[in-house]
């Protein structure tokens, strides 16, 4: 990719007259709308509510219900996470849409189990079945056996090489800390199956480790504290299953990388649910080399920078990977939310991808960062206080598409510039459909580049402020031969200019384009004229005539308008 320094462009104006009305129909309200504000066509609808052209109502769009495990936010644009104020500690985990940290497993259940063959007790007698160590009951199991492990702290490094299962009292009361500095907590050998529950493992070099076509199903655990990776499937073909965990603050090894919670590749098959991975380092979850993933009601939060990599991000997907990530919440993290990279596919529905960090470079803090060709599909995708660019997607062949979504409170990165909701370049394509767009920074949308195309359907962009300059404020803008299609939507309240096209081509069909301070721009030898909806050719923009242009302090002006440059900082 090349990156292009930061500058402002300026272009002669070149406008043609359009056509356009001064007021909506006012049609009667039916489920998901109300009735126009006592102020007519001309107002805002109230938030999350918009309206497009030719429709005198406000509906309530997608984006407008927030889905289980997440609240409404004070604007009533977008939806937060609900979680504890700060990540959970001890044998409790954070739980995708619990502002209380839940247990870890019941240490007053019956125990041992009543399946169970082995046994192990530190303090207990020792016999044919009954042992002081796990790893010497693991020696004397046969293929089947179930160990009970009593309450201990037990200095070992476990490795299962036949089938079993290991049932710990509890986390809060079974550990299996650190034997040593290049040792695994637990490693299950290749063609092995192992169960495992109740346990802390912690203070390992790796947590856990599961080799070439080996299976483990660990449930109602704690992994935490381990330098280099918390649970490592990195060898080959290979199977996890975690059920209620707890993965944390798992640090980078001596040469100052890695730290990852979770770190799958070379074509495992991963599944997570009602677990949370916190406090790790470079991600908290990283799936790469055609390995897939599937995580539901799962929280990514308080990702760390390495000492010689500066990410710590929520959810990292490369390399032909594939992810599906339903009810999620990725909080707090660094540099990026979720990266999706190389030819990945990622399914992402009921996610909350919130408060991302700038890195120490001063830029990112983004919640979705899409290259390399990567494919994702977002439903229920709600971003809100990031910074830099909450959605960028670069590169050709580079897809992603939003449905009921919103993209709210962009923050600006350390000089107090860009602050865009999504930024679309080199390429890529994007599809935004019944979402919203709100208070962004600097421009909403951007989109620049040949080949590069962005389509905005049924949804409503609000609120865009300058930057730290006092610049821009643009709703939507496109430039570099780049291509915008926007349809039955509504941008409104831009302090700059609403559709801003220079050098590039667009398509404005039954849009209602609102108290913007100037409702449309056509520069740089672009050419706008009145059509029916249809596609642009080149440097030409289409408007129809049933797009509306309400209350903007200036329909169309000539004159001389700034317009941002593309990003610099594009991907990692």
């Amino acid at each position: 990719m090349t990156a292009r320094p930061f500058f402002w462009f300026w272009f002669l104006l070149a406008v043609a007259a359009c056509g356009g009305s001064d007021a909506g129909s006012s049609d009667a309200g039916s489920s998901g709308t109300i009735a126009p504000p006592p102020g007519g066509a001309d107002e805002a609808c109230p938030a999350p509510m918009f309206r497009s052209a030719g429709d005198g109502v406000c509906s309530a769009g997608g984006w407008a219900s927030c889905p289980e495990g997440s609240t409404a936010r004070d604007s009533k644009w977008g939806c937060q996470a609900t979680l504890p104020e700060t990540a959970c500690t001890g044998a409790s985990r954070d739980a995708y849409g619990s502002e209380t940290c839940v247990p870890i497993g019941d240490c007053d259940a019956a125990f041992p189990p009543a399946n169970a063959t082995l046994f192990v007790d530190p303090a207990g007698a020792v016999d044919a079945t009954h042992f002081t160590r796990i790893k010497d009951a693991m020696a004397a199991s046969t293929a089947g056996a179930v160990i009970a492990i009593a309450s201990g702290t037990y200095p070992e490094s476990l490795v299962a090489t036949t089938d079993l299962t290991l049932v710990g009292r509890c986390a809060a009361k079974v550990s299996i800390v650190g034997a040593g500095s290049s040792v695994r907590g637990l490693r299950v050998e290749s063609g092995a199956k192992v169960t495992a529950r109740g346990l802390t493992i912690a203070k390992q070099f790796i947590g856990v480790s599961v080799g070439v076509g080996a299976s483990l199903t660990l449930s109602d655990s704690v992994v935490e504290a381990n330098s280099e990776v918390g649970i490592s499937l990195s060898e080959g073909v290979s199977t996890f299953i975690g059920e209620r965990l707890a993965v944390r603050d798992n640090k980078e090894g001596s040469s100052g990388l890695h730290g990852w919670g979770l770190n799958a590749q070379a074509g495992a098959t991963v599944t997570v649910t009602d677990s949370a991975f916190s406090g790790n380092h470079y991600a908290n979850v990283r799936l790469s080399s055609k390995t897939s993933g599937t995580f539901e009601r799962i929280v990514l939060r308080d990702g760390k920078p390495t000492t010689m990599e500066d990410v710590g991000r929520g959810l990292s997907v490369q390399e032909g990977a594939t992810a599906k990530v339903t009810r999620a919440a990725i909080v707090d993290n660094y540099e990026i939310g979720i990266l999706a990279a190389d030819a990945t596919t990622i399914e992402l529905e009921d996610v909350l991808v919130g408060r991302t960090k700038l890195a120490r470079s001063g830029a990112f803090g983004r919640a979705l960062d899409a290259f390399g060709g990567a494919q994702v599909h977002a439903k229920r995708f709600h971003a809100y206080d990031n910074h830099d660019a909450s959605v960028i997607v670069v590169e050709s062949g580079t897809h992603v598409t939003l449905e009921a979504s919103s993209i709210v409170d962009t923050a600006f990165e350390k000089n107090g510039l860009l602050g865009r909701a999504i930024a679309v370049q080199q390429g890529a394509t994007v599809d935004v459909v019944d979402s919203a767009i709100a208070n962004a920074r600097e421009v909403a949308i951007a989109v620049f580049d040949k080949g590069t195309r962005f389509t905005l359907n049924r949804s409503i962009v609000t609120g865009t402020q300058p930057n730290g300059e006092a610049a821009f404020g643009h709703g939507v803008m496109a430039a570099f031969g780049s291509l915008v299609e926007i349809a039955d939507s509504e941008i409104a309240s831009s302090s700059g200019v609403g559709i801003a096209i220079g050098d590039a081509s667009a398509r404005v069909a039954r849009v209602r384009i609102r108290k913007n301070a100037i409702g449309l721009y056509v520069q740089d030898g672009t050419t706008l004229r009145e059509a029916a909806d249809s596609v642009p050719g080149p440097l030409e923009v289409t408007v129809t005539s049933d797009t509306l242009f309400l209350g903007n302090t200036t329909r169309l002006s000539a004159g001389i308008v700034p317009l941002p440059a593309p990003l610099a900082a594009l991907a990692p």
